[in-house]
């Protein structure tokens, strides 16, 4: 999948700071990830041709491709389109009256894809799914804005995700730090943080954050 690591333990705690936990498609991914997905029966264009397998992982919208090299994927809407080059892989799905289905997929690169990247790194909700509603944002100071927009556009209790690179905040001081800060900023505008994974070593002082604004008060039991 893409280029070989570029080293790791720069973009903050292995775990994560809020409750993310480190793993990859053979860990998280496989683990947890297959949620009964049957898979093709044909894939090819991984591995040299080899037989793979399709399932669906545990994020909706996700799969993963069980072959030579395990590979995260999701389905191509546009068959026989590559937006970046990327692998494709065709399956036949079984369907109920015992025909099947050809499906095709795209291989999701870490190294390319924050997301991608901070699903492999354990995140536990990214909150996309079909049918989401979503607003992308893109800027240096982008905790600022995010916390704008949220009062504008995010109801309570919504979620936020937001992917933080530290040497376009300040190429001055550690990785660490810089997220520290981005994340009490998030706080102040009642940005509540759950999760924190770094993006290492498919993105270099890279931390992904995902967390809920103006979260319900908890009940009392």
């Amino acid at each position: 999948m893409g280029r070989g690591g570029r080293g790791g333990g720069r973009g903050g705690p292995g775990r994560g700071g809020f409750g993310g936990r480190g793993g990859g498609v053979d860990k998280r991914g496989g683990g947890r990830g297959g949620r009964g997905g049957r898979g093709g029966r044909g894939g090819r264009g991984m591995g040299g041709g080899a037989k793979v397998v399709v399932e669906a992982h545990r994020h909706e919208g996700v799969f993963i491709a069980r072959g030579k090299e395990d590979a995260l994927v999701t389905r191509n809407l546009v068959p026989g389109v590559s937006v970046y080059g990327e692998k494709r892989i065709s399956t036949e799905v079984p369907k109920a009256d015992g025909a099947t289905d050809k499906v095709e997929y795209r291989v999701w690169n870490p190294f390319r894809s924050k997301l991608a990247a901070s699903i492999l790194a354990g995140v536990d909700n990214i909150h996309v799914r079909p049918g989401a509603k979503l607003l992308y944002l893109a800027q240096p100071d982008q905790a600022r804005i995010v916390g704008l927009n949220a009062q504008y556009f995010l109801k309570n209790g919504g979620f936020f995700v937001i992917s933080i690179k530290a040497s376009c905040i300040d190429s001055t001081a550690p990785p660490e730090a810089v997220f520290a800060r981005e994340v009490k900023k998030l706080q102040e505008m009642q940005l509540k943080p759950k999760e924190q994974v770094t993006l290492e070593p498919y993105e270099r002082d890279h931390a992904m954050v995902v967390g809920v604004y103006r979260p319900p008060p908890k009940k009392k039991e």
